[in-house]
């Protein structure tokens, strides 16, 4: 339905920035909407942009594109951290290194899954 609301010109555009980002277009089009969305509901819009990523992975991987699809599972997991900081009311993280210092708060908080997670999500996209 998407894509019937967008015109193929952009939808390029937005896979060409979310290579250029090493990301997907799911997590480049959630970045700029996210202006649009009250500070207090931005979490949760985030969370679902995640699981959309994580059901296109899913998708991607049984049409073969692994590649493709590991990058979503990637992107998903760097928007459940950016959702993480945005609840907490800190700045998002943005390095490897602050995206890992985000994790490792979250594990302490919500338990050793978080780690597994992270180290999975990471690994694929290596």
């Amino acid at each position: 339905m998407v894509s019937s609301l967008i015109p193929e010109s952009l939808i390029k555009i937005l896979e060409e920035e979310a290579q250029r980002q090493k990301t997907s277009p799911e997590a480049v089009l959630s970045e700029l909407l996210l202006v649009l969305v009250p500070d207090e509901k931005k979490p949760s819009i985030l969370l679902d942009s995640a699981n959309t990523c994580l059901v296109n992975a899913e998708k991607l991987g049984d049409e073969g594109k692994i590649v493709d699809g590991y990058k979503r599972v990637w992107s998903a997991m760097t928007l459940v951290l950016k959702a993480y900081s945005l609840k907490r009311g800190v700045e998002a993280p943005r390095s490897l290194g602050e995206m890992w210092e985000t994790m490792e708060e979250m594990g302490k908080e919500l338990g050793e899954d978080v780690y597994a997670a992270f180290y999975a999500a990471l690994a694929a996209d290596i």
